[in-house]
């Protein structure tokens, strides 16, 4: 399962929009929880989650699509996630780093990429 989450504090719908264009062509279910109401027909998309389902999906997921808020990077640290990271600055394109865990407490950045599309 493909867990994607915006955090807490702000929605952030071009990740959630190009998430539900895509997840028709992933091979596994996308999870979202996605910081405010709308339509995702591809997705099971929650608005917000409590603790214990939020832990419960990063458990599950089998990898983690986030904004780069430090709570949703040191879940991933805890429970050895790859995680793909978009920071929500417009200004500089969405720039994304794939992370593999390799170890408990380590990690090393696969790839970096930016994209300025939608």
């Amino acid at each position: 399962m493909i867990f994607v989450t915006v955090g807490t504090q702000l929605p952030f719908p071009r990740l959630i929009d190009e998430m539900n264009a895509i997840a028709p062509d992933l091979p596994m279910q996308v999870v979202a929880q996605t910081g405010f109401t709308g339509n995702w027909p591809n997705l099971d998309a929650v608005p917000t989650m409590d603790p214990e389902a939020f832990e419960t999906a990063f458990r599950r997921a089998d990898i983690v699509v986030a904004h780069a808020g430090i709570g949703t990077i040191l879940s991933a640290r805890k429970y050895s996630k790859p995680l793909i990271i978009l920071p929500r600055r417009t200004s500089l394109g969405n720039i994304a780093m794939i992370i593999r865990w390799q170890q408990p407490g380590k990690w090393k950045i696969v790839k970096v990429f930016m994209w300025f599309g939608t």
